[in-house]
Formats: structure tokens, sequence, C-alpha cells
């Protein structure tokens, strides 16, 4: 059964110039209850200040995608990948054995917000690798769109596990039925 967590529902953080809404347990919020979702460990809405971000840093055995909702974000690596991811865009980073990277909100003036999905790969020791697509939002008012998965659609996303992200922007009272497919 899926559960529905609202927003005023989840942990916050706030580190001035980062204010973060967490799903499950992440960082200086803990709720044992919420500690993740199978290979899923964290959900979070961030919001970054303008001439902000995360200084250079590592991570291991993590598949990290980032969907844009507003603003800005410029991601470099250690593999050489250099971005700037605007609304609509998501990217996928394998960690795997280890990738090192700095994210930093570009814009001197406006805010960066965007959602945060870290996941555990099938695999071990996967190479380091990042992917990035870009998506018409405007295609996705009261819809949902396959933007990542372990077997993805033309012009989403892989993911290095059996799961599949859906992306959509409902309207307050809009319906929609998603099938889940079996297993």
């Amino acid at each position: 059964m899926i559960k529905l967590r609202k927003s005023d529902e989840r942990g916050t953080g706030d580190q001035g110039w980062l204010l973060s809404r967490n799903t499950f347990s992440f960082g200086d919020y803990y709720d044992c209850a919420c500690m993740g979702a199978g290979p899923l460990r964290v959900i979070n809405e961030d919001w970054v200040k303008p001439s902000m971000g995360f200084g250079m840093h590592e991570h291991r055995e993590v598949e990290i995608v980032t969907w844009m909702m507003s603003g800005a974000m410029r991601h470099e690596d250690n593999l050489g990948n250099s971005a700037i991811l605007q609304a609509g865009d998501l990217q996928r980073m394998t960690a795997g054995t280890g990738i090192r990277h700095d994210e930093r909100n570009p814009s001197p003036q406006a805010r960066a917000h965007f959602l945060q999905f870290w996941m555990e790969p099938d695999y071990p020791n996967l190479p380091p690798s990042y992917q990035r697509a870009h998506f018409d939002t405007c295609l996705l008012h009261n819809t949902l769109r396959q933007v990542a998965g372990g077997r993805p659609p033309e012009g989403a996303v892989t993911l290095h596990l059996d799961a599949s992200l859906w992306i959509g922007r409902m309207d307050e009272h809009a319906e929609l039925t998603h099938r889940i497919e079996p297993g």
C-alpha cells in the first residue's frame, strides 16, 4: 500500500543556505518509522539560496537522481561532467565505487528548488557514471511520465536497479489511475 506523506508531515532541515523537507530519516532528521522503502533511501525536497551549494564531496554505492523544479544548479564531478540543471532537467549520478562532485546554485538572485532521490543499486561496485535528460514540464500536466528506470523508455535515464521513477504535475483536485506492473 502507498501511504501519502504530505509536505507538512515530513522532517525539516535548515542549514541557513539550505532548506530541506525529508520524506525519510536523513541528516539531522530522524524518524524510526520512516527509514526508506526497499532500495529507496532518500526523497528530499531542497531549496538552495543564491550562490550557495554543496562543496566537493564523495558518494559511494548509491544512485542519486535530481529533478529540477525551478532555478538552476551547477553540477561538476571528477569524471569531467559539468552541467547547469534547470527546471525540467533530470540528472542521474551513479556513485558506484566512488564519485566526487560539487553542486552549486549559479544564480546570484534566484533560489534553486529540486527533488533528490537516493536509491541502492542492484549490484555493488558499479563504475561511476552520469546521465541527464530534459522533460517538457507542460507535457507533465495531470499525467505521469516515466523519466527513469531499470528498463527506461526512450529519452528517460537508466537506473541500475529494478525500479522506475514517474513524474507529473497535478492540479489540486485532479485524479488519475496508474497501474503498477506485477513484480
